[in-house]
C-alpha cells in the first residue's frame, strides 16, 4: 500500500520548500511551480509523439493521456476511469482502495479502505460499507437499495424518485423511475445480453459453429426474456462448446444423447429446440426414455450396500438384463423392480448386511404393502439363488392386510378432520372408491359425485358403473351423538 500522503503534503521534491502551493504531483512526488517550470519541459511523447510537459529525470516518461490509458496495475482492464495513480502506474476506480492505507470508521470503529462520507445523526462522517447502508431499504418505484425518504401519500421513494419523478430511458424513450438511471431495465438486459453473446462467439472455433450461436442468439429473446437471455447465455456457451468439441455439425441426436444424457439435455431445453426446429435434428423419445430409464437403474446400482447384498443386487441386475435381450420384458419394469429390491436392501441394510428374511421384507411392505408386485421376481431370486426360503403366499397376504390396515388408517384421520370442520370431501370419495370397491384413482377426473336426497352418503358415478360411499359428516355426526 502507498504511504500516507501527510507525509509528503509539506515538502516540494525539487527545491525541499516547505508550505508551498502543489504545482504537480509525479509518481506521487509533489513539485512547486518553480521547480515544475525548471524540471518538466515540453518534449514529444515517446508512446504517442504528441508534445507534453515531461519530466527531465525520467527519459521514459509518457504523457498524462497514455498514462491514463495504461492497463491497471492490479487487474489489468484498459478503457476503466483511473480511480489513483500510484508509483507502479493507473489502479482503476474498482482497484483504487487497495493503494490506500486503511482508515476507522467514523462509526463502528472498524478499519476500512472503503470509506464513503454519509450524514448520520445531523453530521457526515466517513463510514465503511457497512455502516454506510445502515437505514437503506427498497425504492417502492426504481426497486434500488437506497436510503429512503416517506412521502405524504405513505411511499418510500429514494431521493431521485422522490424529487424527479419519471424520466424518458435514453435508448428506448420509455418513461422510468428516475431512480433507474440513463436506461431502463429492459434495455439494460438487452444490452448485457448483446455484450455477453459478442464475447461468447469468441470462444467457439468452427465459423459455423459461430455463425449458428449468433443466430440462436437472435432466436432466445424471442423464447425468454432479455433478462433470462443474458443470464443463461454462459451456459448455452458451455453446450456448444461440448457439441463442438465431441460431436459433428450440425449434431445427430444420438450423438448429443451418447455424450450428455437425457437429464442434461433437459437441463438444456433451449438449445436443443433450437438444433430441431433450425437445424433438423430429429428427436428420438424411445432413446430418450431408454436412457433415462439407463440412468435411474445406474443409481441404484450404486447404492451404498455391501457384501452378501450388493452380491445380490447385481445378480438379480444380470437377471432382469437377460429378459431384456430376449424381449421378455422392458427396461422400464426392469428399473422398477430393481428400484423396490434396492429400497428393501437398503432398508434392511440400516440393521445387518445379511440378506433379508421374510420378517424384514413384511416389515418393509408394512408402510408400503403396494410393492409386494415389484418384490416378487426379487424374492423368487433370493429363493432360488440363495436359498432363502421365503414364502410369498405369507407375504402377499400380509401386504393385502397391510394395505387394508392402511386405508382404514386414513378413513379415521379424515373422519377426525370432518368432525373439526374441514371440508375432505374430495380424498374421502377416493380412499372410499379404494377402501370398499378395489378402485384405485389418483384424482377425481372422471368421477360424478352426487350427494343423496336423504343424505346417507354419496352415489359416485366411474365408468358407467355407480357406488355407494357413506358420507363422512353423516359418520361424524353420529359419533358425535353416540358421544
Amino acid at each position: 500500500m502507498a504511504d500516507s500522503e501527510e507525509s509528503r503534503s509539506s515538502v516540494c521534491e525539487g527545491c525541499g520548500a516547505s508550505f508551498f502551493t502543489v504545482k504537480k504531483i509525479y509518481k506521487q512526488q509533489r513539485y512547486c511551480s518553480t521547480c515544475y517550470a525548471r524540471l518538466f519541459k515540453r518534449r514529444a511523447c515517446p508512446r504517442c509523439a504528441s508534445v507534453a510537459r515531461l519530466p527531465t529525470f525520467d527519459s521514459k516518461a509518457v504523457c498524462q493521456r497514455c498514462l491514463s490509458g495504461s492497463p491497471c496495475v492490479r487487474c489489468g482492464r484498459t478503457g476503466r476511469r483511473v480511480g489513483r495513480m500510484t508509483p507502479y502506474g493507473p489502479a482503476c476506480n474498482s482497484c483504487a482502495h487497495y493503494f490506500t492505507q486503511p482508515q476507522p470508521c467514523e462509526i463502528c470503529g472498524t478499519y476500512s479502505t472503503r470509506r464513503s462520507r454519509v450524514v448520520a445523526d445531523g453530521r457526515t462522517v466517513k463510514a465503511c460499507p457497512k455502516c454506510a447502508r445502515i437505514g437503506f431499504e427498497t425504492c417502492a418505484l426504481c426497486r434500488r437499495n437506497r436510503q429512503l425518504t416517506l412521502r405524504p401519500d405513505g411511499r418510500k421513494l429514494c431521493w431521485l424518485c422522490s424529487t424527479v419523478g419519471t424520466i424518458s430511458c435514453w435508448c428506448c424513450g420509455a418513461d422510468m423511475p428516475a431512480g433507474v438511471g440513463k436506461e431502463c431495465n429492459e434495455c439494460y438486459w438487452q444490452r448485457t445480453f448483446r455484450k455477453r453473446l459478442a464475447m461468447d462467439v469468441e470462444a467457439l472455433r468452427s465459423a459455423e459453429v459461430k455463425d449458428d450461436f449468433l443466430r440462436f442468439g437472435d432466436w432466445l429473446p424471442s423464447h425468454t426474456d432479455y433478462k433470462k437471455a443474458a443470464r443463461s447465455i454462459n451456459r448455452y456457451l458451455l453446450f456448444f462448446r461440448e457439441v463442438e468439441k465431441h460431436c459433428s455439425w450440425p449434431p445427430a441426436y444420438s450423438d448429443l444423447l451418447t455424450h450428455f444424457g437425457a437429464e442434461s439435455l433437459r437441463r438444456t431445453r433451449l438449445p436443443v429446440t433450437w438444433l430441431i426446429e433450425n437445424r433438423g435434428v430429429a428427436v428420438d423419445g424411445r432413446a430418450r426414455a431408454l436412457d433415462s430409464e439407463q440412468r435411474r437403474i445406474e443409481v441404484c446400482l450404486a447404492s451404498g450396500v455391501g457384501g452378501q447384498q450388493r452380491e445380490a443386487l447385481s445378480g438379480y441386475y444380470n437377471l432382469l438384463m437377460s429378459r431384456v435381450s430376449t424381449e421378455q420384458t422392458s427396461l422400464r419394469s426392469v428399473r422398477l423392480a430393481l428400484s423396490t429390491a434396492t429400497s428393501l436392501l437398503i432398508e434392511v441394510h440400516r440393521h445387518t448386511d445379511e440378506l433379508p428374511d421374510a420378517d424384514e421384507i413384511s416389515r418393509f411392505l408394512r408402510h408400503a404393502p403396494g410393492r409386494m408386485a415389484s418384490l416378487t421376481g426379487f424374492i423368487h431370486y433370493l429363493n432360488l439363488r440363495f436359498e432363502a426360503e421365503i414364502d410369498i403366499q405369507i407375504l402377499r397376504g400380509k401386504a393385502k392386510s397391510f394395505g387394508r390396515r392402511n386405508l382404514e388408517h386414513e378413513l379415521f384421520t379424515l373422519f377426525k378432520r370432518t368432525r373439526a370442520g374441514e371440508d375432505v370431501t374430495e380424498r374421502w370419495i377416493l380412499v372410499g372408491l379404494k377402501y370398499f370397491y378395489s378402485l384405485t384413482r389418483r384424482s377425481m377426473r372422471g368421477i360424478t359425485v352426487r350427494p343423496l336426497a336423504d343424505g346417507n352418503g354419496f352415489e359416485v358415478s366411474f365408468e358407467r358403473q355407480n357406488y355407494w360411499i357413506p358420507s363422512p359428516c353423516d359418520a361424524a355426526q353420529r359419533s358425535t351423538d353416540r358421544f
